[in-house]
């Protein structure tokens, strides 16, 4: 199906979901699995593999997707909490970065993936893992090739994973002191992460992109 046509589709589900009134975050998901996977072919991990070929002429209206999907995350933190930690990469923060490569959206894309991170941080348990999620974009935009910052991003998430590993063994298996000691760092860990997405948001967002973001 040509582009304009799964466009035209793709805004009409935008709109239905849009204007639900049932708390019932299926639909954002299935919209994210559909449209990224059936529609445009991309396989897990493509937008940041270089699997990803699309035409100059698509460009445009595909970032405008992408960044009303982000939208409509940012609406629905319980969807971004069934996403974390792991399917966000896949179903937001990869295309974001994507078009974070586009120089005419990087400001946007940067704004809203680190929105994104934020907001994950901020709803759920996995505050280091949203701090560790910035440094893709972070690479990206300080001219890293999108392997090289993909490969960052990686690299960080296991540095998160092993400490939580960790931390999880001395919680069921320590004593209670050291028990104690290991959730009170979990939740510093957690804050720091709260405050790193801050940050982010804070230092990228301080045009308005409301018109981009349309």
């Amino acid at each position: 199906m040509p582009f304009e046509e799964i466009a035209v589709l793709v805004e009409q589900r935008l709109d239905q979901i849009e204007a639900a009134t049932s708390d019932n975050p299926l639909p954002l998901e299935e919209w994210a699995r559909d449209f990224f996977s059936t529609d445009l072919h991309v396989p897990t991990g493509g937008w940041l593999a270089g699997e990803v070929e699309v035409a100059k002429a698509i460009i445009d209206p595909l970032a405008r997707l992408i960044f009303r999907y982000g939208k409509l995350l940012l609406r629905r933190p319980d969807v971004l909490a069934r996403f974390a930690p792991f399917e966000i990469v896949d179903f937001m923060l990869a295309p974001l970065g994507w078009v974070q490569t586009n120089a005419h959206y990087s400001e946007t894309a940067r704004c809203m993936y680190a929105r994104l991170c934020l907001a994950v941080a901020e709803n759920t348990k996995y505050g280091s893992n949203a701090a560790a999620w910035l440094v893709l974009s972070e690479r990206l935009a300080s001219n890293t090739s999108v392997s090289d910052a993909r490969m960052a991003l990686w690299e960080a998430l296991d540095d998160v994973r092993q400490m939580d590993v960790h931390l999880q063994a001395v919680i069921r298996s320590g004593g209670p002191e050291e028990a104690a000691k290991a959730e009170a760092f979990f939740d510093e860990l957690h804050s720091k992460g709260i405050r790193q997405c801050r940050l982010a948001v804070e230092q990228l967002c301080v045009k308005d992109f409301t018109s981009m973001l349309l």
